[in-house]
């Protein structure tokens, strides 16, 4: 059964590949999604799956 671990945030892509890198060496798969938004208002679009390694858990 998958389960989520962990999540980090990042405000730039190169970042968020360079983490994604570092979590794929633990764990049976990994996602880099985009998000955007208002983190002050609170407000979020839907996640947008930028690339993926192993399995992963979908996320509605």
């Amino acid at each position: 059964m998958l389960r989520p671990t962990e999540v980090r945030e990042c405000y730039f892509e190169e970042d968020a590949r360079r983490e994604m890198e570092v979590l794929a060496r633990r764990s049976s798969g990994v996602a880099l999604y985009r998000v955007r938004g208002e983190p002050l208002s609170g407000l979020w679009g839907k996640p947008k799956l930028i690339e993926r390694q192993g399995e992963i858990l979908t996320l509605e």
